[in-house]
């Protein structure tokens, strides 16, 4: 009976929509589980992250339904964004159709590969029925004074006249678009309070640890950033001025010897007003306007600064300080103003030794003198104070407490506790995101949109050019609208929210996703949340994660939730923490060759010749003398870029398909070996490692034999040399077959040529493996193949992405080896958090394996026909127990520890046992009947296709997807009998096989009576027996 996958995998997707099987509703009294997988952004395609994170998912869905719980497992679309907006302006689709049209194509993408998601509850953030909540929440955050207007410095594009994103912005600082230089420019903007839970946030990480991964705890931790320590006041006198610093280290107080402000503090200017140094620090506030933020932060640029002409005092002791503005310093941390500490701190001292500007040493280390004119770095380490008046001779930790208190008491300061975090600006000049429900009124100022008005919907007429402000302002009908308080003429509010508010209260929605009264329903919210299992890449640990917790807490304080006590999740739900666990899946990445490492591999450089390329490559000669630098340039391609897009170029790609492909793994024979025909004979040895004999002459080459260890060429053989000892089986797949056997021919030559009995020098007719009739002719390689060869020998492992060209696409996959194969390699490739490299071969061995288990499982099917019956042999008992001893592993595995590929390891020992297994008697039928059906329940939630077919074909009436997971019987697990090593003097010189439960005279009387045992304890003394129960027999003699 053949493994026909697509037939398969499309019955019983078919069966489950048909049936409803995954459709979930509360049910009181039952235990729920609700698990999710962070949402997809439509854009077009699924990929092999989305493939792992949703098959991580429905692993664990699968499982809690067959354990008994009610589960929920959702899916929808985080669909806003730039990305259509992007389209729209390139193609002139709506980013509506554009947006729809990939959300159609992504779910029948989702639905190929089997994932049990209940479809009612699908959302789409871009549709009304859903933003009208954002807008909802917003004016709740509004009413309550969480959502605010302020002024927001943002990029902005001179030339277009708009707000750009980071993203937007080149790394020379300049516009995506028209390539002007961005300046920096603050703009009315909302925001959102999130700093009035920035302790909540901080403290409630204790509550995750152990639920979440620490490397997110940490980052939300440091995102958040609690600092305490003192805010400082340094007056100028001069202009009669303030300037507030906030200090962590208030016990260097005394070593400070500038002040430096952010470009942009309000006082920069200020200060320097009527000074000589006016127009320099006009300048210099000019040029740091149009300079990338980020690159003011991460230490790409030299540091940079200018003098304000104005000095202000130290506030303990009255000494003049000048006052600087510097590149390195922002508004957005702290107060926009810091003191400086050359000697503590190194940016401070790196700026204070290009400007000249004093450094005074305020801590030493114990027993150590530093002196300022001899530091070539900062020290930064906590010490012991010095030239610090009379807080000298202190230690770090009790100077910053008294100097704290000091300030405090004249009136210059304060101990203070300040946060990295800031509000968060959700304000957004696109089209494509939820239109902010607030109108502008010249009377009544800002007026919220009345509740019953909502939706405000975007407009489909708005003009998307990429060009000018906010595509809302364009359309009059949409802006022009009257005050809801006063009757007059009014202006809506054009910007859009920040599409992290979508993604930050959907777990909630599709609590109750049809709800047309609230956002959600309280008492469904209350009887799914907390999702017990997240699951998502560790990208997200900061925004997405750190932003719905707040919105998770908001929604709690507002009152649409409670946390009843008898909640199984109070603890976390009284919190308002969304997440009770997360699983960060690791990437998948994928092997390619960069045009710089495939020139490198071939010692050619950008100066060579497009002749000396196709040499390399085919060993033949072409007359081009054109640089590969210049071919390059010519077709917009760049060093970096996959070597794909150069040698797939039209002109490239015609030369050498006129040539004769000989890659690395078309090697040839050498001289050594007569004639063009390369033989070699291949068998297992005892350890079933593939031996490898070379043939000279007819014969052996015994002295050139080769053990290799590859599980894929092993397996390739065994499964060859199978279909040829049952020709029956071949009809059919002669295809397969020769795939096959060209991929063994090639990887046989592989290990050849690196043990150097080959090499690549001489063309050849053909390869004959004698013991397998098979004689390989080599075929031209195509451009891929090529590229995927020399990415395996030259290239780099990177993760899949559609600048490396190193995607694998899934639809492929799923039609050249099936869903279940697909998601059976991802899942057994490596743990779910780990990163893993994906390779052709993981896949085909999975589909390998499931088209032997689907054969195991036809080629008995008349096992339950009957009921055999009877006592199985001691063979018998030996399966059953393993059969029960790999339900225990991958129940354990999957209950506690998602550790799927031990698991499915698990699974595929058990299967190589029952392959071996030949029943005696028919007990040992019933032994087999039940390995057999518990094999295809484990498989099940991995692979739920084909699983469903094999149930289906043992005669089983009921859907497996609905049927209760197996209880493990303990009594099965026990050993009958077990098997001991005997040591004489601490030597192992036997092994016996006792009872399980033998007491310690029942072993020594055995292994006493071993003949090999006996050799070294005749004739000798016994002085002590030692028996380590279950484990091992020591005898002492003399």
């Amino acid at each position: 009976m053949k493994y026909n996958f697509k037939d398969i995998e499309k019955k019983w997707q078919r069966i489950w929509e048909e049936k409803g099987v995954f459709k979930s509703s509360p049910q009181k009294g039952k235990k729920k589980y609700y698990v999710l997988e962070m949402f997809p952004y439509p854009s077009g395609r699924i990929h092999m992250g989305h493939v792992r994170n949703y098959s991580i998912g429905d692993v664990i869905a699968r499982f809690k339904k067959m354990r008994g719980y009610n589960v929920i497992h959702p899916m929808g679309w985080d669909a806003f964004g730039l990305p259509a907006e992007n389209a729209a302006i390139k193609s002139g689709v709506h980013p509506k159709e554009w947006t729809l049209s990939n959300i159609d194509y992504m779910k029948k993408e989702l639905k190929k590969l089997g994932f049990s998601y209940d479809w009612d509850r699908e959302i789409a953030t871009c549709l009304p029925d859903y933003y009208r909540w954002n807008q909802w929440i917003f004016l709740k955050m509004l009413e309550k004074g969480i959502a605010y207007r302020s002024k927001a410095s943002v990029n902005w594009c001179p030339s277009c006249q708009t707000v750009l994103a980071n993203e937007q912005v080149d790394e020379e600082g300049r516009c995506w678009r028209c390539g002007t230089t961005v300046e920096q420019r603050e703009i009315d903007s909302w925001f959102l309070r999130i700093t009035d839970y920035a302790e909540e946030l901080l403290k409630d990480l204790e509550l995750l640890k152990g639920h979440w991964p620490e490397p997110v705890i940490t980052m939300q931790k440091n995102w958040i950033g609690k600092s305490i320590g003192a805010r400082v006041k340094f007056e100028v006198p001069e202009k009669g001025k303030i300037i507030e610093v906030f200090t962590t280290r208030p016990d260097t107080l005394f070593g400070v010897t500038y002040i430096v402000l952010a470009p942009e503090h309000p006082l920069t200017l200020e200060l320097s007003a009527g000074t000589e140094q006016e127009e320099a620090v006009k300048a210099f506030v000019e040029k740091m306007r149009k300079t990338e933020k980020r690159k003011r932060t991460t230490g790409e640029l030299e540091k940079e600064g200018v003098f304000l002409g104005v000095y202000a005092v130290h506030p303990l002791t009255g000494e003049k300080i000048p006052v600087y503005a510097a590149n390195f310093v922002l508004m957005d941390y702290g107060t926009g103003a810091v003191m400086s500490v050359p000697a503590h701190d190194q940016r401070d001292f790196e700026f204070a030794q290009k400007y000249g500007l004093p450094i005074k040493v305020v801590i030493s280390p114990e027993n150590e003198e530093l002196k300022a004119e001899e530091l070539e770095k900062a020290y930064t380490e906590p010490g012991i104070l010095v030239n610090s008046g009379k807080f000298t001779g202190m230690k770090s930790e009790e100077a910053k407490k008294a100097i704290t208190e000091e300030l405090e008491r004249l009136g210059k300061g304060k101990k203070e506790i300040q946060y990295r975090l800031r509000d968060w600006n959700i304000s957004r000049q696109r089209y494509w995101g939820t239109p902010i429900p607030v109108i502008h009124c010249p009377k009544c100022g800002i007026v919220p949109v009345p509740e019953e008005e909502l939706p405000v919907k975007l407009p489909e007429n708005a003009p998307l050019t990429g060009e000018g402000r906010s595509p809302l302002e364009r359309v009059p009908e949409f802006v022009n609208v009257k005050c809801p308080k006063c009757g007059g003429d009014a202006k809506r509010d054009c910007d859009t929210m920040d599409t992290f508010f979508d993604s930050s209260w959907y777990f909630l929605r599709y609590c109750s996703p049809k709800e047309e009264t609230l956002p959600f329903k309280p008492e469904e919210a209350e009887y799914w949340m907390v999702v017990d299992q997240y699951i998502g890449g560790i990208e997200h640990a900061v925004l997405h994660l750190l932003y719905s917790r707040f919105f998770t807490k908001v929604l709690r304080d507002i009152g649409l939730f409670k946390a009843d006590e008898s909640h199984p999740q109070h603890e976390f739900f009284k919190a308002g923490e969304p997440f009770q666990n997360l699983l960060t899946q690791g990437m998948v990445n994928k092997r390619w060759v960069s045009v710089k490492n495939l020139l490198k591999a071939f010692n050619l450089s950008e100066e060579s010749t497009v002749s000396e390329l196709v040499k390399a490559l085919t060993g033949k000669d072409v007359e081009n003398a054109e640089t590969i630098s210049s071919f390059m340039k010519r077709h917009h391609i760049t060093i970096g870029d996959n070597a794909i897009l150069l040698l797939s170029t039209e002109e490239l790609r015609k030369l050498l398909e006129e040539s004769i492909f000989i890659t690395s793994k078309d090697v040839l024979p050498s001289t050594s070996l007569e004639g063009k025909i390369l033989k070699v004979s291949l068998c297992l040895n005892e350890n079933s490692e593939l031996i490898v004999y070379p043939m000279k002459n007819g014969k052996l080459s015994l002295k050139d034999r080769i053990v290799t260890k590859d599980a894929t060429l092993r397996s390739l053989f065994v499964e060859i040399r199978n279909l040829y000892n049952n020709p029956k089986a071949i009809l059919g797949r002669e295809n397969y077959l020769e795939d096959m056997k060209r991929r063994l021919t090639l990887g046989i030559l592989n290990i050849l040529e690196k043990e150097g009995i080959v090499n690549h020098q001489f063309e050849y007719d053909k390869i004959e493996i004698s013991n397998i009739v098979y004689i390989a002719k080599l075929r031209k390689h195509s451009i891929e193949e090529i590229v995927e060869d020399l990415s395996i020998k030259f290239g780099e492992v990177s993760k899949m992405s559609k600048s490396k060209l190193n995607t694998v696409d899934p639809d492929d996959m799923i039609e050249r080896y099936g869903a279940d194969a697909t998601r059976l390699y991802i899942l057994f490739a490596a743990p779910p958090e780990a990163e893993f490299e994906w390779k052709t071969e993981g896949i085909e061995g999975a589909y390998r394996f499931l088209r032997k288990v689907f054969s195991l499982v036809a080629d008995n099917r008349e096992l339950f026909e009957g009921s055999p019956e009877g006592a199985p042999s001691k063979k018998g008992k030996e399966l059953r127990r393993k059969v029960h001893q790999t339900l225990k592993k991958v129940t354990e595995e999957l209950e506690e520890r998602f550790k799927f590929n031990t698991a499915i390891a698990a699974i595929m020992e058990l299967f190589n046992a029952m392959s071996s297994f030949k029943p005696e008697t028919d007990g040992d039928r019933a032994v087999l009947r039940e390995a057999i059906e518990k094999l295809i329940v484990m498989l099940s939630p991995f692979t739920p296709h084909v699983a469903e077919e094999m149930w289906e074909m043992t005669g089983h009436k009921e859907l497996l997807a609905q049927i209760s997971w197996p209880e493990v019987d303990e009594s099965a697990l026990k050993e009958e009998e077990i098997e001991l090593p005997v040591q004489v003097n601490g030597k192992v010189r036997d092994r016996i096989t006792v009872p399980a439960d033998a007491d310690e005279e029942t072993v020594k009387e055995i292994a006493l009576s071993s003949e090999k045992v006996k050799k070294y304890t005749e004739g000798k003394t016994i002085v002590r027996f030692i028996y380590v129960k279950g484990r091992l027999v020591n005898l002492v003699v003399r």
